[in-house]
């Protein structure tokens, strides 16, 4: 068995990444938010996804006057609240869908806007068509330390491969192509969660330039010598790429393309570390799925299924020298409630783990050798 220690992903490690950082518009201080909205909040190795929980949306009306008036029934705002529009058609000349307005002279029912707090009330011309809605919330609360606010729902699309969630993914057309520099000796890659056609990797070194590279087909064949499945059978990829082999090259950088000609390149798990050797898997292996879906059942007999995640588990058997149990329990030890990559086998992907151990147990089987029994539980 071999255990990957990844190394933690930061600006400083992820030098580029072809991936682009516009899921949704970047947080604004002086923005407005309805419920269910989202923003990206980017700072130093932060690249986060908050979806607002509060704020109220609602359908108005507003007339073509000096000043517009905005009708909507006991709606409670106080003067200089800010608010935004949105509609189905078009706003009236002199208001623009998603500009943050103020709120001005507030009645029962009834209000004008302003362009800034305390200004003067907007006056609109022209014409107006749809259905308008207003939103309205606060201010100044910035998603990272306001949680009454906002709910931090994931990372940005770029950065799905590098957290430690095993069932998101980076996606992005044709490839995805990120270069790293560990910072330290890193003999492994694994990635997980593959759908892609190969596998590119090159490392090249500050002062000797190109000092690795290799390539892997992700497609297998599935002809079984007949000539019919070559032609029609479904195209099966490998789903994980695991290269043992990099060569030690302190502060390298390393490239690796994700590549899909043609489609969308998706990478659940990139992990890239040191490699430790706890000695020889034992044939017995054995690796299950957890599903966390869930099916309810009506009185008709009829059914709904919620789909989620699914994480793996993993009971294998070690044959440890003795002269060596000691220190490889301590190397145990040090892993303990810490997510790293377990490979029982290097031939199939499925006994592959990103996880934690949950129990491990030593048996002093003989003189030279010791048994070490284990069980991985792989993160959702």
């Amino acid at each position: 068995m071999i255990v990957l220690d990844p190394v933690t992903i930061t600006d400083a490690i992820l030098t580029s990444t072809s991936v682009p950082e516009t899921d949704y518009a970047a947080y604004s201080a002086t923005g407005v938010y309805g419920p269910g909205e989202r923003v990206i909040v980017v700072a130093t190795d932060v690249h986060d996804i908050y979806q607002q929980i509060l704020g109220t949306s609602a359908t108005v009306t507003m007339t073509i006057a000096a000043p517009c008036e905005v009708s909507q029934v006991a709606h409670g705002y106080a003067a200089n609240a800010p608010v935004k529009f949105a509609t189905t058609g078009a706003l009236p000349t002199g208001l623009v869908a998603g500009t943050t307005y103020y709120v001005k002279s507030p009645v029962a029912d009834t209000f004008n806007v302003s362009a800034t707090a305390g200004g003067a009330a907007i006056t609109t011309t022209g014409t107006q068509s749809g259905v308008h809605t207003i939103t309205q919330n606060a201010i100044g609360q910035t998603p990272a330390t306001s949680p009454l606010y906002w709910a931090l729902v994931g990372v940005m699309n770029a950065y799905k491969m590098f957290d430690a969630v095993n069932n998101t993914q980076t996606s992005n057309a044709e490839s995805i192509i990120v270069e790293v520099t560990p910072a330290q000796l890193a003999g492994g890659l694994y990635l997980g969660g593959l759908d892609a056609n190969e596998i590119v990797t090159t490392m090249t070194d500050p002062v000797e330039g190109v000092v690795y590279t290799s390539t892997e087909s992700l497609i297998q064949s599935t002809s079984g010598s007949s000539y019919y499945n070559w032609c029609f059978a479904r195209i099966r990829r490998k789903n994980f790429h695991l290269n043992l082999d990099l060569p030690m090259y302190y502060g390298a950088t390393i490239q690796v393309a994700i590549n899909k000609p043609g489609g969308t390149a998706k990478c659940g798990m990139f992990s890239i570390g040191p490699l430790t050797t706890f000695g020889f898997t034992v044939f017995g292996l054995g690796a299950e799925d957890k599903d966390y879906s869930s099916t309810r059942f009506g009185v008709d007999g009829s059914s709904s299924t919620t789909v989620r995640g699914y994480s793996k588990i993993m009971t294998l058997d070690v044959v440890i020298y003795n002269d060596v149990i000691d220190s490889a329990i301590d190397q145990l030890r040090d892993f303990r409630q810490r997510n790293v990559v377990f490979i029982g086998s290097s031939t199939y992907g499925h006994s592959i783990v990103f996880g934690k151990y949950s129990s491990f147990k030593n048996v002093i089987a003989d003189v030279p050798i010791s048994r070490m029994a284990l069980k991985i539980d792989g993160v959702i």
